[in-house]
């Protein structure tokens, strides 16, 4: 599954939000995975937790975090470990590390 984003905002480079993304699937995915973390819902399949990966990777790699001084080494992991998300408790880790710097992908 591929989510339809445009590329970036073109003003700032900025990500789009998962709301923006128009077929819907990634609505589905993201309300699945917050009601699994508030316990309130099954956990969310892996296709769905695919799509949060492939979100994430749109998300931090958006082109205005590249001015994100003081957090190249933080920036560079986050990057880098968004191919081994594959699960719910990995997902929740990478939205802390991104959350520590100021970074709220949902």
């Amino acid at each position: 599954m591929n989510l339809t984003f445009p590329n970036y905002h073109t003003n700032f480079g900025l990500p789009f939000f998962w709301r923006d993304e128009v077929s819907g699937i990634l609505e589905l995915a993201v309300t699945a995975y917050l009601g699994y973390r508030c316990n309130t819902g099954p956990e969310p399949t892996p296709d769905q937790v695919s799509l949060l990966r492939e979100y994430f990777r749109h998300w931090i790699n958006a082109p205005c975090w590249s001015e994100n001084e003081g957090f190249e080494e933080e920036m560079a992991h986050l990057k880098s470990s968004i191919d081994g998300l594959t699960s719910c408790d990995q997902l929740a880790a990478w939205i802390k590390e991104a959350l520590e710097i100021g970074l709220d992908p949902l």
